[in-house]
């Protein structure tokens, strides 16, 4: 899945292997450990520094125990708050795989948050950084950038991505993109949320599974789509 969401990026990434972890991915890491490991019961700061110490014990670089309490802030903040957030819930589930077939090709990923509340699923993808209502082009529906979040959508719908945009609706779904940095209860959610909805993105949903398909098709038969 990750091709589709930049697949020069993908492809180099593949072709050039490289172990170094920066420390923007490491950011990534330690929030999404975190918030899978501690969000259900709350935060802990054992558990915290745990996550920190595996997450850290190969990087050298002299800044890291610095970043320490700027990441364990922004996780313990973010736990408490979202917590008591509307689209959360105890039956929740967190970091779940998800395939969907397009021809004989197989699509593999795996959703941060899915919860359903009044009738609604919210998929939720959760972001380190830089999320707001300003950056909704960036992030949905046609752009690329939200093929991910979209696929994980219609995955819940069937394992056939051909027959789902045939047959299926998305009116009960609700996608989110989250920033982990900047929520906060006094902060409005358009500064740290991208949020859009099945039904007012039904055609875009549908343009952007039809672009999924036929780029995997492309790549199937040897032609890079970058």
């Amino acid at each position: 899945v990750n091709y589709l969401d930049c697949p020069v990026k993908a492809l180099f990434s593949l072709a050039f292997k490289d172990d170094e972890i920066t420390l923007d991915i490491l950011e990534g890491i330690v929030y999404h450990e975190s918030i899978e490991r501690m969000l259900k019961t709350g935060f802990d700061e054992n558990i915290f520094d745990e996550i920190f110490e595996e997450k850290t014990s190969r990087i050298e670089e002299p800044i890291v125990p610095l970043l320490k309490p700027y990441f364990r802030e922004n996780v313990r903040r973010f736990i408490e708050f979202f917590r008591e957030h509307e689209i959360y819930s105890r039956e929740a589930r967190q970091e779940v795989d998800i395939s969907l077939k397009v021809s004989d090709v197989v699509l593999r990923g795996r959703v941060d948050f899915i919860s359903q509340v009044n009738g609604k699923t919210h998929i939720v993808d959760f972001k380190k950084g830089n999320v707001s209502e300003s950056r909704k082009k960036f992030y949905a529906p046609p752009s690329p950038h939200s093929l991910q979040v979209v696929l994980y959508g219609m995955a819940l719908k069937g394992d056939d991505l051909i027959s789902i945009l045939k047959e299926e609706e998305f009116e009960d779904l609700v996608f989110h993109f989250i920033s982990v940095s900047r929520a906060k209860k006094d902060v409005p959610p358009e500064k740290w949320k991208v949020s859009f909805t099945g039904e007012e993105s039904r055609k875009k949903l549908k343009a952007a599974g039809i672009l999924a398909a036929l780029s995997i098709i492309a790549m199937k038969n040897g032609y890079f789509i970058p």
